[in-house]
């Protein structure tokens, strides 16, 4: 891992229609979009995505592995 970015703290609605998020900000529906931040993805990104030990978990990977992020 070359690059850690810190969460960005978003609105609950905004960080579904920020095109710097994700690709899916222009490419699915309204609908879809809000079946994604009400269901089970929103909470993983909202709450757990947050809590994960990025830097901890870096110390496990290498040049040569994966790729940058």
């Amino acid at each position: 891992m070359k690059h850690l970015k810190e969460p960005q703290e978003k609105i609950q609605g905004e960080m579904f229609h920020d095109e710097s998020v994700g690709w899916w900000a222009s490419r699915l529906s309204p609908n879809a979009l809000s079946a994604l931040q009400n269901g089970w993805h929103g909470v993983f990104r909202r709450s757990l995505l947050r809590l994960m030990p990025a830097e901890r978990l870096g110390e496990h990977f290498r040049s040569r592995l994966g790729r940058p992020t």
